[in-house]
Protein backbone atom coordinates (compact mmCIF):
# COMPACT_ATOMS: atom_id res chain seq x y z
CA UNK A 1 0.00 0.00 0.00
CA UNK A 2 1.29 3.45 -0.95
CA UNK A 3 0.69 5.09 2.42
CA UNK A 4 1.31 8.78 1.64
CA UNK A 5 1.14 9.55 5.35
CA UNK A 6 1.30 13.04 6.78
CA UNK A 7 3.31 14.32 9.73
CA UNK A 8 0.11 14.29 11.81
CA UNK A 9 -0.48 10.62 10.96
CA UNK A 10 3.07 9.59 11.87
CA UNK A 11 2.95 11.58 15.09
CA UNK A 12 -0.33 9.87 16.06
CA UNK A 13 1.16 6.42 15.37
CA UNK A 14 4.09 7.35 17.60
CA UNK A 15 1.64 8.32 20.35
CA UNK A 16 -0.22 5.03 19.96
CA UNK A 17 3.01 3.08 20.36
CA UNK A 18 4.39 5.01 23.34
CA UNK A 19 1.31 6.41 25.08
CA UNK A 20 -1.15 3.68 23.98
CA UNK A 21 -3.76 6.21 22.87
CA UNK A 22 -4.36 9.24 20.66
CA UNK A 23 -7.16 11.72 20.11
CA UNK A 24 -5.91 12.59 16.63
CA UNK A 25 -8.59 12.27 13.95
CA UNK A 26 -6.63 10.17 11.48
CA UNK A 27 -8.97 7.40 10.36
CA UNK A 28 -9.86 9.18 7.11
CA UNK A 29 -6.45 8.13 5.80
CA UNK A 30 -6.79 4.82 3.83
CA UNK A 31 -3.81 3.16 5.53
CA UNK A 32 -5.00 4.14 9.02
CA UNK A 33 -8.51 2.92 8.18
CA UNK A 34 -6.95 -0.36 7.05
CA UNK A 35 -5.44 -0.78 10.52
CA UNK A 36 -8.97 -0.84 11.94
CA UNK A 37 -9.90 -3.81 9.75
CA UNK A 38 -10.08 -7.51 10.51
CA UNK A 39 -8.49 -10.03 10.54
CA UNK A 40 -5.28 -8.19 11.47
CA UNK A 41 -6.96 -5.40 13.40
CA UNK A 42 -4.31 -3.12 14.90
CA UNK A 43 -6.41 -0.17 16.05
CA UNK A 44 -9.81 0.35 17.62
CA UNK A 45 -11.80 2.94 19.52
CA UNK A 46 -11.60 2.77 23.30
CA UNK A 47 -15.38 2.93 23.65
CA UNK A 48 -17.92 1.61 21.20
CA UNK A 49 -20.18 4.32 19.86
CA UNK A 50 -17.61 7.08 20.25
CA UNK A 51 -14.70 7.98 17.99
CA UNK A 52 -12.82 10.34 20.29
CA UNK A 53 -10.04 8.06 21.46
CA UNK A 54 -8.06 5.53 19.38
CA UNK A 55 -6.12 2.77 21.13
CA UNK A 56 -3.88 -0.03 19.80
CA UNK A 57 -4.68 -3.73 19.86
CA UNK A 58 -2.08 -6.36 20.71
CA UNK A 59 -1.15 -6.57 17.01
CA UNK A 60 -0.24 -2.92 16.61
CA UNK A 61 3.34 -3.08 17.89
CA UNK A 62 4.36 -5.64 15.27
CA UNK A 63 2.98 -3.44 12.46
CA UNK A 64 4.59 -0.30 13.91
CA UNK A 65 8.03 -1.89 14.08
CA UNK A 66 7.65 -3.61 10.71
CA UNK A 67 6.87 -0.32 8.94
CA UNK A 68 9.73 1.56 10.64
CA UNK A 69 7.51 4.33 11.98
CA UNK A 70 9.75 4.98 14.98
CA UNK A 71 12.71 6.01 12.83
CA UNK A 72 10.49 8.01 10.48
CA UNK A 73 9.06 9.97 13.39
CA UNK A 74 12.47 10.68 14.93
CA UNK A 75 14.01 11.68 11.58
CA UNK A 76 11.18 13.98 10.58
CA UNK A 77 10.83 15.51 14.04
CA UNK A 78 14.54 16.32 14.20
CA UNK A 79 14.49 17.94 10.76
CA UNK A 80 11.32 19.96 11.38
CA UNK A 81 12.55 21.06 14.80
CA UNK A 82 16.05 22.05 13.65
CA UNK A 83 14.56 24.15 10.85
CA UNK A 84 11.86 25.77 13.02
CA UNK A 85 9.07 24.05 11.09
CA UNK A 86 7.67 22.03 13.98
CA UNK A 87 4.41 23.80 14.72
CA UNK A 88 1.11 22.49 16.08
CA UNK A 89 -0.69 23.21 12.80
CA UNK A 90 2.06 21.70 10.63
CA UNK A 91 0.85 18.76 8.60
CA UNK A 92 3.30 18.27 5.76
CA UNK A 93 3.05 15.07 3.75
CA UNK A 94 5.94 12.62 3.80
CA UNK A 95 6.69 13.59 0.21
CA UNK A 96 6.94 17.26 1.18
CA UNK A 97 9.19 16.56 4.17
CA UNK A 98 11.51 14.43 2.06
CA UNK A 99 11.75 17.15 -0.60
CA UNK A 100 12.46 19.77 2.07
CA UNK A 101 15.24 17.54 3.44
CA UNK A 102 16.68 17.21 -0.07
CA UNK A 103 16.57 20.99 -0.47
CA UNK A 104 18.32 21.51 2.86
CA UNK A 105 21.07 19.08 1.85
CA UNK A 106 21.57 20.70 -1.57
CA UNK A 107 24.56 22.80 -0.54
CA UNK A 108 25.86 22.94 -4.11
CA UNK A 109 22.86 24.89 -5.39
CA UNK A 110 21.11 26.42 -2.37
CA UNK A 111 23.25 29.57 -2.33
CA UNK A 112 22.81 30.03 -6.08
CA UNK A 113 19.07 29.53 -5.72
CA UNK A 114 18.93 32.17 -2.98
CA UNK A 115 20.82 34.65 -5.14
CA UNK A 116 18.59 34.07 -8.16
CA UNK A 117 15.42 34.60 -6.12
CA UNK A 118 16.78 37.81 -4.60
CA UNK A 119 17.65 39.06 -8.10
CA UNK A 120 14.21 38.14 -9.42
CA UNK A 121 15.67 35.44 -11.66
CA UNK A 122 13.76 32.56 -10.09
CA UNK A 123 10.10 32.19 -9.11
CA UNK A 124 7.78 30.17 -6.92
CA UNK A 125 6.70 28.16 -9.96
CA UNK A 126 10.30 27.56 -10.95
CA UNK A 127 11.29 26.24 -7.52
CA UNK A 128 8.09 24.21 -7.34
CA UNK A 129 8.79 22.60 -10.70
CA UNK A 130 12.44 21.89 -9.92
CA UNK A 131 11.84 20.19 -6.58
CA UNK A 132 8.20 19.05 -6.57
CA UNK A 133 7.88 18.29 -10.31
CA UNK A 134 4.85 20.54 -10.64
CA UNK A 135 4.90 24.29 -11.19
CA UNK A 136 1.71 24.70 -9.15
CA UNK A 137 2.57 22.43 -6.21
CA UNK A 138 3.77 25.27 -3.94
CA UNK A 139 0.74 27.44 -3.33
CA UNK A 140 1.10 31.13 -2.48
CA UNK A 141 0.85 31.89 1.27
CA UNK A 142 0.78 28.18 2.17
CA UNK A 143 2.68 26.54 5.03
CA UNK A 144 4.75 24.72 2.42
CA UNK A 145 5.74 28.00 0.75
CA UNK A 146 6.83 29.42 4.11
CA UNK A 147 8.86 26.26 4.78
CA UNK A 148 10.56 26.45 1.38
CA UNK A 149 11.41 30.12 1.84
CA UNK A 150 12.88 29.37 5.26
CA UNK A 151 15.05 26.57 3.87
CA UNK A 152 16.31 28.83 1.05
CA UNK A 153 16.71 31.74 3.50
CA UNK A 154 14.72 34.35 1.59
CA UNK A 155 11.70 36.42 2.59
CA UNK A 156 9.51 35.97 -0.47
CA UNK A 157 9.40 34.92 -4.09
CA UNK A 158 9.48 37.58 -6.82
CA UNK A 159 6.28 38.31 -8.74
CA UNK A 160 7.65 37.36 -12.15
CA UNK A 161 7.60 33.80 -13.46
CA UNK A 162 11.21 33.44 -14.55
CA UNK A 163 12.84 30.09 -14.02
CA UNK A 164 16.57 29.76 -13.51
CA UNK A 165 19.28 27.54 -14.87
CA UNK A 166 21.57 25.67 -12.48
CA UNK A 167 24.84 23.87 -12.86
CA UNK A 168 27.33 22.11 -10.65
CA UNK A 169 30.72 22.99 -12.16
CA UNK A 170 33.88 20.93 -11.95
CA UNK A 171 37.43 21.97 -12.81
CA UNK A 172 38.04 19.80 -15.88
CA UNK A 173 34.70 18.53 -17.18
CA UNK A 174 34.87 15.72 -19.73
CA UNK A 175 31.12 15.59 -20.17
CA UNK A 176 28.07 17.71 -19.46
CA UNK A 177 24.86 15.95 -18.43
CA UNK A 178 21.55 17.79 -18.57
CA UNK A 179 19.13 16.47 -15.96
CA UNK A 180 15.54 17.34 -15.13
CA UNK A 181 15.68 16.11 -11.56
CA UNK A 182 17.25 18.61 -9.16
CA UNK A 183 18.16 15.72 -6.84
CA UNK A 184 21.06 14.71 -9.09
CA UNK A 185 22.73 18.07 -8.45
CA UNK A 186 23.08 17.10 -4.79
CA UNK A 187 25.26 14.07 -5.59
CA UNK A 188 29.05 14.27 -5.55
CA UNK A 189 29.72 11.30 -7.83
CA UNK A 190 29.47 13.45 -10.96
CA UNK A 191 32.26 15.85 -10.01
CA UNK A 192 34.38 12.93 -8.83
CA UNK A 193 34.21 11.60 -12.38
CA UNK A 194 34.78 14.98 -14.11
CA UNK A 195 31.15 15.36 -15.13
CA UNK A 196 29.42 18.72 -14.99
CA UNK A 197 25.69 18.69 -14.26
CA UNK A 198 23.20 21.18 -15.65
CA UNK A 199 19.63 21.33 -14.44
CA UNK A 200 16.88 23.25 -16.21
CA UNK A 201 13.30 22.47 -16.94
CA UNK A 202 9.80 23.73 -17.47
CA UNK A 203 8.31 26.09 -20.01
CA UNK A 204 10.20 29.07 -18.63
CA UNK A 205 13.64 27.83 -19.66
CA UNK A 206 15.00 29.06 -22.95
CA UNK A 207 16.71 26.52 -25.26
CA UNK A 208 20.51 26.56 -25.00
Amino acid sequence: MNKQLTWRDIKALYQLYHERKTRAQIREHPYIDHLFSYPDKCLEYMQKGTKKLIVPTNKFNVEYVKQGFEQLFLTYKQFLSENELLKIQSNYSEFEIRVLITMKNSDTILDELKTKIEKGEESRKGVSNLFFKSAKYIQKDSALERAVLKIIRVQEFPQNENQGFYRVPCLNPKFIIICENMYFLTLTIARQNNVELWCAGGNNTKPF
